[in-house]
């Protein structure tokens, strides 16, 4: 496993407890969505999933830059994933974004 940043340990940690065994397929694209949505840069989205599956950020950099494109994102499926998210500290991670708050990260 992946040494997280201090910075990014809260969306790893959020991420881990929502998603135990794996991130379902349907999920990914539309989860790096709602990340970005909140505020989260394209790099920053890879490399949090990459943390997540223990492999380096540019694994993942190409399939953020798209997701929104991916017939998998839509509203319904963005609602499941901030669901399952919101049962994992989703609200309060957030607010720590919106704050500027690098641990929120």
């Amino acid at each position: 496993m992946m040494d997280v940043p201090d910075y990014m340990k809260s969306t790893v940690a959020m991420l881990r407890s929502a998603y135990p065994d794996e991130i379902p397929d349907g999920e990914i694209a539309p989860l790096m969505s709602v990340l970005g949505e909140a505020g989260m840069s394209n790099r920053s989205v890879a490399a949090a999933v990459g943390y997540y599956y223990g492999v380096d950020y540019k694994e993942w950099l190409y399939q953020v830059q798209v997701c929104e494109l991916d017939d998998t994102t839509t509203e319904i499926t963005r609602m499941i994933v901030v669901d399952r998210l919101k049962e994992h500290g989703y609200d309060e991670w957030l607010a720590a974004t919106k704050a500027g708050d690098p641990a929120g990260l």
